[in-house]
Formats: C-alpha cells, sequence, structure tokens
C-alpha cells in the first residue's frame, strides 16, 4: 500500500471510525451505526462552517485549525456496508469499497456551474468531494496564474490541460519531456510523506503512461525550458527560480493563493486533474482514451467519476438519440 493512502487510512481510524464503531464486534455492526456515524460527521462539519462564518473573534478562533471532513473519503462506503447488511441480513458488511491497493476513492465529480457557485458564495458550503470548474472557470484562472505566477504558470497548464497528479507534474523529468515528438512520458512523481519530500514510481502500474500533447501545451513548455535556471536540481522539467525542485505542498499552497486572489470556486489542486478529464469529454474524446491518459487503474473508476459531470453532455447525448429518430 502506498505511504500516503497508509496515513490517510490510519488518520480516518483514529478521527472516525474508532470513537463511532470502535466499541461494536464486526458481526454486530448494524447500517443505523454507519448511518449515526455520518450524521455526527456532517453536524460537526456543519458546526465548524457556522463558526467560521460567525462575527465573533472568539468562535472563530474556537475552531482554527479544525478541518472539515468530506464523508465520500472515508476508506468506508456507507451504501455498500448498508446495502450489503441488509441483503446478508445480520452477517458482516463489507466495509471498503473494491479497487486496486494505493489507489485513492473518487466520488462522483461535480461541475460548478452557476447555482452551485452562488450557493458556495452565499453558504461556504462545498458542493461535493470532486469539484471541476467550467472550462470558463479553467480559462481564467489559467490566465491569472500566467500573469501572477509565471514560474509556477507551466506546471498548472499542464495539469489542467493533461490531468497530471500533482507529484507527477513536480517529479516530470526533463529526458521524458519530449515535446519534438509532442509527448512525455511519466516514470516517477515526488511525494510528501509526513514531512519527508521522496521520488518513487508512479501510483499505480497504469500510472506509467506517455501523455500526448496539444500544440498549446507544448508552446507553454517550450517556453518554460528556454527560461528555466540551468542548474536545475536532479534533471527535473520544472524547478524554482534558484534551480531546486518544486516542493509539492508549497505548488499547493501557491495554487490555493491563487485561486482565492482570482475569487474563483475553491477547488483542490488535485481537481484540476479532474477537470482536465471533464474537459476531454465535453470534446468529445473516448473514455477509454480518458482513462489512459489519466493513468486510472480500470475505466470503470473513469466512468463513476465522470460520466455525469457536466449536463451539457447529458443534453448533447438526449439530442443525438432524437436527431436519428425519423418522425414526419
Amino acid at each position: 500500500m502506498d505511504e500516503n493512502t497508509r496515513r490517510t487510512y490510519a488518520s480516518h481510524l483514529r478521527a472516525h471510525l474508532v470513537p463511532h464503531l470502535g466499541h461494536l464486534k464486526l458481526d454486530r455492526l448494524r447500517p443505523e451505526h454507519i448511518r449515526t456515524m455520518f450524521a455526527i460527521i456532517e453536524a460537526t462539519n456543519d458546526f465548524v462552517r457556522a463558526a467560521r462564518r460567525s462575527t465573533s473573534p472568539a468562535t472563530r478562533a474556537s475552531v482554527r485549525g479544525r478541518r472539515g471532513h468530506r464523508p465520500g473519503h472515508l476508506p468506508a462506503d456507507p451504501g455498500g456496508a448498508q446495502g450489503g447488511a441488509q441483503r446478508r441480513g445480520r452477517r458482516r458488511p463489507h466495509l471498503h469499497q473494491s479497487r486496486r491497493p494505493g489507489e485513492a476513492p473518487a466520488g462522483p465529480a461535480v461541475g460548478l456551474d452557476g447555482p452551485r457557485v452562488d450557493r458556495w458564495r452565499d453558504t461556504g458550503e462545498i458542493p461535493g468531494p470532486v469539484m471541476v470548474w467550467t472550462p470558463e472557470q479553467t480559462g481564467a484562472f489559467l490566465d491569472h496564474a500566467a500573469a501572477h505566477e509565471p514560474d509556477l504558470y507551466p506546471l498548472l497548464h499542464l495539469i489542467a490541460y493533461r490531468g497530471l497528479r500533482r507529484g507527477e507534474a513536480v517529479g516530470l523529468c526533463d529526458a521524458d519531456t519530449h515535446l519534438d515528438l509532442a509527448e512525455l512520458a511519466i516514470t516517477q512523481q515526488i511525494t510528501v510523506s509526513g514531512r519527508v519530500v521522496q521520488r518513487k514510481p508512479p501510483k499505480s502500474e497504469t500510472g506509467n503512461r506517455v501523455v500526448a500533447l496539444d500544440p498549446a501545451t507544448v508552446a507553454v513548455l517550450g517556453s518554460c525550458r528556454t527560461r528555466r535556471p540551468p542548474n536545475r536540481d536532479g534533471g527535473l522539467f520544472f524547478a524554482r527560480e534558484d534551480g531546486q525542485a518544486w516542493h509539492p505542498d508549497s505548488v499547493s499552497r501557491r495554487f490555493r493563493q491563487l485561486v482565492a486572489d482570482g475569487g474563483l470556486p475553491p477547488v483542490r489542486l488535485h481537481d484540476l486533474r479532474h477537470g482536465a478529464a471533464t474537459l476531454a469529454l465535453a470534446a468529445g474524446v473516448d473514455l477509454k482514451v480518458i482513462q489512459a491518459t489519466l493513468g486510472h487503474s480500470t475505466l470503470a473508476l473513469t466512468a463513476n467519476t465522470y460520466i455525469s459531470v457536466l449536463p451539457q453532455l447529458a443534453q448533447v447525448a438526449a439530442e443525438a438519440v432524437a436527431a436519428i429518430i425519423p418522425r414526419n
């Protein structure tokens, strides 16, 4: 199991599963226990959000540093556990979704269209565990990043256009970036475990892949290659002004600051990767090609995450079906 995945699971166990379910033997676990746990998590999240919006400095200070938890990111799947318990009577429910080791769970992606953005601005509520900007929001962010963080912009552009993971972009090797062929190879990633930064192979077997590049991305990366410092660290493609490798957490912090300064809905850096997939869907790219580009282990993971993210895709599909039916 990937070390970061292990740490995440350990955090879930300490913060949620053990406090709420640890007193129960597994054969005594019932769907109502899981529902209660998730209800408590949601109630706690509501309290933290309300306290952050309070006009009282003391109330805001009381929740400083407390992070809300998105239930969809727990390794326990309440729907699966409840359904399994009901199907098998009082036998042991499965607590984990079936997926390959090291592959993070993903809920359905939520597009940040007008109504959802309005609701976020009014209430501060996050629409879902996996959120993606619209094409217009993505373009506005990249324009803002190019103007205000030109040294980091090429890396963000690559993630937004081709869906690399953060560690894959930070760890991209110069020798694996073939701009003359309009492609690059993912052969390693740079990750953070605790405070330790390490280079290691991609997240899964399918993470080792070749990613095709569009002309705009080739131009951005070509410009980056000509401007970067000569004393780069470890043969990486992207480097800071001093030639050192980007720290993954530093990239995420600067991304969040750019999002806030640009007045855009607060997505995570990883959601740029999700956005790249939805943009590909909107452009009519086959789902199997998107799976290969992202390095997903299964087509089901790609489909379950992205197939319903853009409402206009469903509309186009409906119109396409209607168009082939001959009517008087």
